[in-house]
């Protein structure tokens, strides 16, 4: 134990006395002898007085029992034993020491001892006790009320040492408070009740505990046995469902099934033992029993069940099966399938319907039940349906039948022939139900037999005979076994409509004036005939008797400009029925050269040829004339003539001094001419013209449509002079001349003069066309055109250009000379091109074009006076000149222009004009639409691949 602050002062002021008294005693007073001294030794161990178990790190003071001065101190090791050792005067010792003892957890404690310089003491120490309080409720786990009286205790865990014990009041709540002197880790709290289950819990130890607990009633264990049988025989009864219930209140003990052999046995326990219990049984069809017993270990009750009674209903309805309709007084029986007992009858309502109940033990129930339905009109019927307490089922019940048999022969009324093939029906008279349906045979006869159904049996019947020819009859006849009823039926007409449009075959244009008949198949005369309308137009109607009606029309179509079509249809009351009439064909070059000349071959007629035609032969018709041009200036071809891509060779016309010279004299307005190829084995001598204005290959004047077509050979002129056409007012297109062309005014590799009818709105234009021959001629000479006032697209010429006629002007290697409201587009020449004044690679003159665009020129041009490697002489009126290129080195020209404005023209050389380098430099030209390249060549259109 360590020395209060007190008696450290004490001390001190001893010591400090004792120094003063010795200084005071100086001067000259002798010292006195050295005491003596006496060295002291205390030594002992501390120990638990609980245990005996020793207290390390106790402190130890060792005092002077009669002033209390310390002598000295010691602490207690981990075995408990201490040592404190001293030095005293001998003459000052005290006659006792005092030891002071103080260790945590343990109470202080103090000795004393007589002195002597050894002392052993060892010394107890009480443990230092901690108070503590335990509190909470105990409560019945049933019903949550408190339990009064229970008796809680606390004890160590460890050693069972009681730390409390207490008792529940009222209200099942408890307290207790104690002390512990060595305090545990966890305290066991119990809790007991009379009537109640003990229960116990360990919890951690501390200043205030709380614990609480709800104690289950005890029980007592009883087991319940018995066997469930039938009262009217005493068999038992299996799967019963048993229960026991406390007698008076109800309440639940136990629940279980019975064996096979009606045995059953239960186990249960009660906390608060009845004096009785009530066993109940329960079975499928039974009704429930019950007895009661005294309450103990073992409870036996035996239980008989009486068999329960089954109300069952039958019911449904009854009804027609062909109509549905109900029936009324039809008995339905129900028996046992398995014996034959009779279990109900009943009779149904007007609505059809029946309801029968009866009465059975459920014990005896039936597996499956028959029943029977009869109605008099009707067949029985029936049906085996599985036992339920309800049951529902409806019957249909198919009627008798009655049979009968039905005659008679069917005629025309008009011949009193016969009529096979009628229908004859039979129906109730004033119903729509089909009795019978038969159809008569080659000798007008029927007879068929049918069945009525009884409840439906008619007094009369309806019988009415129909065909699709003749008008139907309807007769009412009385009802019986055999019945006879025979017809004269009048045939019906048939009111017949054809109608449709009349058309061109080659072209598809429609046909107005024709003839138009319809006949019966090998039969002359014509049921009815009409003229086709405007548009091509036709209605022909007419009425037949349906009977005599044929299984086809004959059709004729005839109109002078073609050959006559001939088509059959089959017979309806409508048709519908274009009639295309058939080009006339042309096969030889007489037939060719009759066009206009024998009535069979009109001028305006729609023409097709057929083969290559041989022409060589005309160079000695007509004195040497040759072939008479189709058509003049008086009458026009204005019909179509297609030639079929066959090839008309070595044709001749040698009409010195006329106009109008070619295959083709005038080509009028509405008039198409197409796929027409003249040529021949040597091209200068395969076609020869030679005539004075409006001279050409195909024609000599158009004003109507040329396309596809091709002429190679030679033509010779003086004005308007062209290799395809001398003078074109209408359409060329996609055609080629190959023609050795020469002429003194307007002339052309294609076409000599392209302008427009003067009154008639027609515009001559050419497109996708191409001229390769050479053109030689005077003023206004070019290699497609000779003078140019309407359009020119996407066209080429390859010849080459000449004007050797004269002081020749307006040459070019395209077009001569262009003039009006021109349009050149998109087109170009390559020929060499010469001429006195006025040349160009392109265009001679321009006077007053409207538009020159997206072109090029790559020829050899030569000349005395304006001269351009595009346009010789581009006027004050000129066009519109855009994206026009020369080749400089080939023409070898330097200007695009030889007098006039330039604008729009490019000069370029050979290499950047060809392959690629053209796309490149040519860059106002359309490539992607109108041009191509060609490599190692000029650019060429699309439509030329």
């Amino acid at each position: 134990m360590q020395l209060s602050t007190s008696r450290v002062w004490f001390v001190l002021a001893l010591f400090s006395l004792s120094i003063l008294v010795s200084c005071d005693s100086g001067g000259g007073t002798p010292e006195p002898d050295e005491p003596s001294e006496v060295d002291v030794d205390v030594a002992g161990a501390v120990t638990s007085a609980e245990n005996d178990e020793p207290i390390g790190g106790a402190s130890v003071e060792v005092l002077r029992a009669d002033n209390g001065n310390t002598l000295a101190s010691a602490t207690t090791d981990t075995t408990g034993s201490y040592e404190a050792t001293f030095t005293i005067e001998e003459s000052g010792t005290p006659d006792q020491i005092r030891l002071e003892l103080s260790a945590e957890g343990f109470v202080d404690k103090e000795v004393s001892t007589g002195f002597q310089p050894s002392v052993t003491k060892d010394v107890t120490l009480e443990a230092m006790s901690m108070e503590a309080s335990a509190s909470g409720m105990v409560t019945d786990s049933d019903t949550g009320d408190p339990i009064e009286g229970a008796s809680v205790t606390g004890t160590r865990p460890d050693g069972g040492e009681q730390l409390f014990e207490t008792t529940t009041s009222s209200d099942g709540t408890y307290e207790a408070s104690f002390e512990v002197a060595d305090e545990p880790s966890e305290i066991e709290i119990s809790a007991n009740a009379d009537g109640f289950e003990m229960a116990s819990q360990t919890v951690t130890f501390s200043e205030d505990i709380s614990v609480s607990f709800e104690l289950p009633s005890a029980t007592t264990q009883s087991t319940a046995s018995g066997q469930v049988t039938r009262e009217d025989n005493g068999d038992p009864i299996g799967g019963a469902s048993v229960t026991g219930t406390r007698a008076g209140s109800g309440e639940k003990l136990f629940e279980t099934t019975t064996a096979s052999d009606g045995t059953y046995e239960a186990s249960f326990e009660v906390a608060d033992e009845p004096d009785e219990v009530t066993v109940q049984a329960e079975a499928e069809d039974f009704e429930s029993g019950e007895q009661t017993a005294n309450f103990g270990e073992q409870v036996t009750a035996d239980v008989s069940l009486q068999p329960a009674t089954i109300e069952a209903t039958a019911s449904g309805t009854v009804s027609r099966s062909d109509s549905g309709d109900p029936i009324e007084g039809a008995t339905v029986t129900g028996t046992r399938a398995d014996s034959g007992d009779k279990l109900f009858e009943a009779t149904t309502s007007s609505d059809g319907s029946y309801k029968a109940s009866y009465s059975l033990e459920a014990t005896d129930e039936p597996s499956d039940v028959d029943f029977a339905v009869s109605a008099g009109d009707f067949k029985s019927g029936g049906a085996t349906v599985a036992f339920a307490k309800e049951i529902a089922r409806d019957f249909q019940l198919e009627p008798k039948t009655t049979e009968a048999t039905v005659s008679g022969t069917v005629t025309r009324s008009d011949n009193s022939d016969p009529i096979d093939g009628v229908t004859v029906t039979g129906s109730p008279a004033g119903g729509s139900e089909k009795l019978f349906e038969t159809t008569t045979n080659a000798s007008g006869e029927y007879e068929t037999t049918f069945e009525v159904k009884v409840p439906d049996e008619p007094d009369q019947i309806s019988v009415a005979a129909n065909s699709g020819d003749y008008d139907g009859s309807e007769k009412t006849v009385d009802f019986g076994s055999a019945i006879t009823a025979d017809f004269g039926l009048s045939p019906s007409e048939v009111n017949v409509t054809i109608d449709g449009t009349i058309t061109a075959k080659l072209d598809g244009s429609t046909v107005e004036g024709a003839e138009v008949s319809a006949f019966r198949p090998n039969v002359s005369g014509a049921l009815s005939s009409t003229t086709s309308k405007m548009g091509g137009a036709y209605s022909l109607s007419f009425t037949v008797l349906a009977p005599d009606a044929p299984a086809e029309l004959r059709l004729e179509a005839n109109e002078s400009r073609f050959d006559e079509a001939t088509l059959t249809v089959g017979f309806s009351e409508s048709v519908s029925q274009g009639i295309a009439l058939p080009s006339i064909e042309i096969s030889s070059i007489e037939e060719l050269q009759a066009i206009q000349t024998d009535s069979n071959f009109p001028i305006d007629g729609f023409y097709v040829q057929t083969s290559d035609i041989d022409a060589s032969k005309t160079a000695s018709w007509n004195g040497g004339k040759g072939f008479e041009p189709i058509g003049d200036d008086a009458i026009s071809f204005t019909g179509a003539f297609n030639g079929n891509s066959f090839a008309i060779e070595n044709l001749t016309v040698h009409r010195g001094e006329e106009d109008l010279v070619s295959l083709f004299g005038a080509v009028g307005e509405g008039g198409a001419v197409r796929n027409v190829v003249l040529q021949g084995v040597s091209i200068i001598e395969e076609t020869s013209v030679l005539g004075s204005s409006s001279v050409g290959g195909l024609a000599g004047f158009n004003v109507g449509r040329i396309s596809n077509c091709e002429v190679s050979g030679e033509v010779n002129g003086r004005i308007n002079t062209g290799g395809l056409v001398g003078t074109n007012r209408g359409v060329i297109s996609s055609s080629r001349a190959s023609v050795t062309v020469s002429g003194v005014v307007e002339t052309g590799g294609l076409v000599g003069e392209n302008s427009s009818g003067v009154g008639t709105g027609i515009e001559g234009s050419i497109q996708n066309s191409i001229a390769t021959g050479n053109v030689a001629g005077g003023n206004k000479t070019g290699g497609l055109v000779g003078d140019n006032f309407q359009t020119v697209e996407a066209s080429v010429a390859t010849g080459s250009v000449s004007g050797e006629v004269g002081n020749s002007e307006s040459v070019g290697g395209l077009i001569g000379r262009i003039n009006g409201s021109s349009n050149v587009i998109s087109s170009y020449a390559t020929g060499d091109v010469s001429g006195a004044s006025e040349v160009g690679g392109l265009a001679g003159t321009n006077i007053s074009g409207i538009e020159i665009s997206e072109s090029y020129a790559s020829g050899l041009v030569s000349g005395d006076e304006d001269v351009g490697g595009i346009i010789g002489l581009n006027g004050t009126d000129g066009a519109n000149l855009n994206a026009l290129y020369w080749d400089t080195e080939a023409s070898s020209q330097s200007s695009g222009v030889g007098r006039g404005d330039a604008t729009g023209t490019t000069g370029l050389s050979t290499s950047e004009m060809q392959g690629n380098s053209a796309e490149e430099n040519m860059d106002g030209f359309d490539f992607q639409n109108t041009w191509r390249v060609v490599m190692g060549d000029y650019p060429a259109l699309q439509w030329e691949e």
